[in-house]
């Protein structure tokens, strides 16, 4: 499986205004904590970029106490008109983004970056003096006009 939305391994800067940024215990307990920190936001993005973040957020946190060292997890958390960013680091060794061939019930490994591509607009991982990873979450545009089949329909 190819990540499509995989943008490499260049951590990204906030160029909006204000950066929310939190310390988690790295235990059990930081994926929901994670989850709840990003609760201020609701409601300053569509409900879909903000439900997509919450599983974004769950998944690098849970990534980085399952395979993280060190005492915490560091997130920080940008809006950026209707968009939402976030970078998720540890002191971990971090780890590489390998696409892989087949269906990805028989991949290696788990289910979480499969999810991470569907579900964010773009991301990416990398490691320097900490080991991070990123999302952005935009909006979903659908096209709300009536297709031709349905204009038909109607007629």
């Amino acid at each position: 499986m190819e990540y499509p939305r995989w943008r490499g391994p260049e951590r990204p800067v906030s160029h909006a205004t204000g950066v929310s940024r939190f310390r988690l215990d790295r235990d059990a307990g930081a994926p929901g904590a994670a989850r709840e920190a990003l609760e201020p936001m609701r409601g300053h993005v569509p409900d879909e970029v903000f439900e997509r973040t919450q599983l974004c957020v769950s998944e690098f946190v849970t990534n980085s106490v399952k395979y993280g060292s060190g005492p915490e997890v560091r997130v920080d958390v940008w809006q950026d008109d209707g968009t939402l960013c976030l970078v998720v680091s540890d002191d971990g060794p971090g780890f590489c983004a390998q696409p892989h061939d087949g269906p990805i019930a028989t991949m290696p490994g788990g289910y979480g970056l499969p999810l991470i591509d569907i579900v964010a607009t773009a991301w990416g991982n990398g490691t320097g003096s900490d080991a991070w990873a990123w999302a952005e979450i935009a909006p979903q545009v659908e096209d709300a006009s009536p297709s031709a089949a349905s204009i038909a329909q109607a007629l």
